[in-house]
């Protein structure tokens, strides 16, 4: 039998799920850039086009959002009453290798679409 998630875990996930995938998503965001500015050197990163910063953002979040809730559910995990609480309310048919395994699944599938995406930001055949 599956226990609800209290409300207080559900909120200290939402915010380091949330905190991380704000830090992953700018520092994927700065890396976009700086790739772009060295293929772009005379106008380096500020001459990107609006298809590119936009390109750019959206791949930079998608990225970062499994890896943010990976890295949530680490803490999930490290932290033993907030993994007492995630156990009870998971039961016994899921757990947090499974959701993890999900996570990284996606994250493969994801990745390479948004390095193509990167990449048509990068080089702006428009």
């Amino acid at each position: 039998m599956t226990g609800r998630m209290p409300t207080w875990l559900r909120l200290v996930e939402k915010a380091v799920f949330f905190g991380i995938l704000g830090v992953l998503s700018l520092v994927f965001l700065a890396m976009c850039f700086v790739v772009y500015g060295k293929f772009h050197p005379l106008g380096g990163f500020a001459s990107a086009t609006g298809l590119s910063d936009m390109l750019f953002a959206m791949s930079s979040i998608i990225v970062a959002a499994p890896l943010s809730f990976l890295l949530a559910n680490t803490v999930s995990w490290l932290v033993p009453r907030m993994r007492a609480a995630n156990l009870l309310a998971m039961g016994e048919d899921y757990s947090f290798a499974m959701a993890n395994r999900a996570l990284v699944i996606m994250e493969l599938c994801i990745l390479p679409i948004c390095v193509v995406q990167i990449g048509l930001g990068v080089w702006e055949p428009w």
